[in-house]
């Protein structure tokens, strides 16, 4: 797979004409600016080499499809943490995503993991991981020290100030990315190309708050009310919306 840079990276709007990435993308795809900058940050933390780097946001503002997209088209490893993860639980993700067969002992699948990045050095995706506690980052920050990989920590708001706390784990998060809400502005932009009315645009925006997934999901209500008429987006008021989201959404 074609390897993510830096220069790659300095227009993803052009970067995504040029390759089949269709498929791990939703349907309709924007490129936000919470795209652009997840995919730069991650292609500087491999860059650097950094041993950790974090992606922090509210839910729903577009860090795991981006993760998930870049995931999906290079050699990156992803997983989510489950809920109240250990240290074992994540040796036995990562062990079997490189379908590699660790042991038994908490000592030997640490071992032979290790040798098994040593070789090849990869950047490793984990979506929520707000859920890792103390003992799972130093594992992570072992693993990355020993073997050269880049573990890329995608969590809530939060995580920033919990890793604060543990200046061992915090010295190497190199590359830290905080991405918020689109603003009004940016939603207008993408959006109005497709028809909408700039009014109605601000409504959307209004009652969602700018959070990604909510945008989508009033969208999709949106398409069901226009779905066998003659309407267009464009037929849509800030009316219409407020309606959608009392009857379809509250």
């Amino acid at each position: 797979m074609m390897k993510m840079s830096l220069e790659t990276l300095d227009n993803v709007h052009e970067f995504l004409k040029t390759r089949a990435v269709a498929t791990s993308l939703p349907a309709g795809f924007k490129q936000t600016s919470n795209f652009v900058a997840i995919a730069r940050a991650i292609a500087k933390a491999e860059k650097m080499q950094a041993p950790l780097a974090l992606i922090s946001g509210s839910h729903g503002v577009g860090k795991t499809t981006t993760l998930r997209w870049y995931s999906e088209n290079w050699s990156a490893l992803m997983f989510e943490l489950e809920p109240k993860t250990q240290p074992k639980d994540i040796l036995r993700r990562i062990s079997s995503l490189l379908s590699i067969n660790a042991g038994q002992g908490y000592r030997m699948q640490t071992s032979v993991l290790i040798d098994q990045l040593k070789d090849n050095p990869r950047i490793i995706i984990l979506d929520e991981a707000q859920r890792a506690d103390y003992d799972s980052l130093d594992l992570l920050k072992y693993l990355a020290d020993s073997s050269g990989s880049t573990f890329i920590l995608s969590a809530s708001p939060s995580m920033g100030e919990r890793i604060k706390k543990w200046p061992d784990i915090d010295s190497r998060v190199w590359i830290k990315k905080r991405v918020n809400p689109m603003d009004a502005q940016e939603l207008v932009d993408l959006y109005l190309e497709d028809g909408w009315l700039k009014e109605t645009l601000l409504e959307i925006h209004k009652c969602t708050g700018g959070v990604h997934r909510e945008i989508t999901a009033l969208f999709r209500n949106c398409d069901q009310l226009l779905n066998g008429t003659d309407l267009t987006y464009s037929n849509l008021l800030p009316a219409h919306i407020r309606a959608i989201v009392n009857e379809e959404m509250s």
